[in-house]
């Protein structure tokens, strides 16, 4: 009998790379960007009309646990950083 051969699913080229928010007071080390600052840019809030720019999970021991680790996506933030207008003011 002849095996049968499955395809394999593509892969993306680079897989998404997730990262636990920083401990105060240190600083994403992608970014450089304060915690504070990227809770506001993961987290629905005022400051960002309740629409986070950058996309974040939280991961959790069972569904009806109170806490969880934060993580949020690089390449979302990267992605966001770089959509961001260039300041050309030569002061």
């Amino acid at each position: 009998m002849k095996p049968q051969s499955h395809p394999i699913p593509q892969q993306n080229a680079s897989p998404e790379i997730w990262a636990q928010l920083p401990k105060p007071p240190a600083r994403c080390a992608y970014s450089s960007l304060s915690r504070s600052k990227l809770c506001e840019l993961i987290l629905p809030c005022k400051a960002n009309n309740f629409r986070p720019p950058v996309a974040s999970r939280c991961l959790k021991s069972s569904k009806h646990a109170k806490r969880g680790i934060r993580l949020y996506s690089v390449s979302s933030l990267l992605a966001w950083i770089s959509a961001q207008p260039t300041d050309t003011g030569a002061s």
